[in-house]
């Protein structure tokens, strides 16, 4: 077993820790390459703890298959014999629990460390592709199985995706799940659109460019055919929605694909106006709802 706490609550309940965490990160590949993954969440991890690889005792990282760990040990710049990588062997020797990869990785580290008599260990494994917006407040918890969101998806404001243990959930390219949606464990289709505060439940499959009205509740293993206007609680098809609909909704999501570069490029801290500047520019009307188009 394994139990996360903060430093507080051990001094509170008397617990002795037997490892401290001291840096995380978490980052976005190319779903094609997202075996690759670790390599950039290592490095952001380390640049964080103002550590390198020459500090760590041990290198735990996930052996999902072979050419896997290959590839991201080689791309650290790692020798494929290096003896404080899976002292004890991966995934492949001693078995990858569906769910808990990263609470048996963390622990096999954390035992390691004490038998050894080291002090640092490393340790990698929700895969986002290129162009994703994930907005504040989302919660993307990929700790009990899998979260896959590719190119394109825009994941707005407290958006909680999450799913059974064992479960792989995927995003398709160009999802668009809109503010306050909790998505747990179903699979969304390419340029789906889940509206605001909507529910979708475990093992629904969204079809391709469907729409789920906001504040809607999809029952699990619902199967919505390709786009499909669902609604209400319990969700229902009430439509087909047609070319002109979608073309409207791709370029409502492209406005949100440019976003991260946006972010990356002009964001930074500031101290509030205190009043209004009389040079303030006008606000650009960059896209118009679907209702004042059609």
């Amino acid at each position: 077993a394994l139990l996360l706490a903060s430093e507080d609550g051990c001094k509170i309940h008397g617990l002795t820790p037997k490892a401290r965490i001291l840096s995380s990160a978490v980052v976005g590949v190319e779903p094609r390459l997202m075996g690759i993954g670790p390599v950039e969440a290592t490095r952001k991890a380390l640049k964080r703890a103002g550590l390198t690889l020459d500090d760590m005792d041990i290198l735990e990282m996930n052996e999902a298959f072979s050419a896997q760990i290959l590839s991201c040990s080689r791309a650290l710049g790692l020798e494929d014999n290096d003896a404080r990588i899976n002292p004890n062997g991966g995934a492949i020797a001693i078995g990858h629990p569906l769910g808990v990869t990263g609470a048996r990785m963390l622990n096999t580290a954390a035992i390691e460390l004490h038998e050894q008599n080291k002090r640092y260990a490393l340790t990698g494994n929700v895969i986002i592709g290129k162009d994703v917006y994930v907005g504040p407040g989302a919660a993307i918890r990929g700790d009990w199985g899998g979260i896959v969101i590719k190119d394109g998806c825009n994941i707005q404001e407290n958006v909680t995706l999450h799913m059974f243990p064992g479960v792989i959930m995927v995003l398709e390219e160009n999802s668009h799940i809109g503010h306050g949606a909790v998505v747990h464990g179903a699979h969304i289709g390419r340029n789906s659109l889940v509206g605001m505060n909507s529910v979708i439940m475990d093992d629904v499959d969204l079809g391709e460019e469907c729409v789920v009205g906001a504040l809607s509740i999809v029952k699990a293993g619902t199967i919505v055919p390709r786009r499909s206007l669902v609604v209400g609680n319990p969700a229902k098809i009430v439509k087909q929605l047609d070319d002109e609909f979608f073309a409207w909704k791709t370029k409502g999501t492209k406005l949100y694909q440019t976003l991260p570069e946006d972010c990356r490029k002009y964001l930074k801290p500031c101290e509030p106006l205190r009043e209004m500047p009389t040079d303030r520019p006008a606000q650009e009307s960059l896209y118009k709802t679907w209702d004042s188009i059609k």
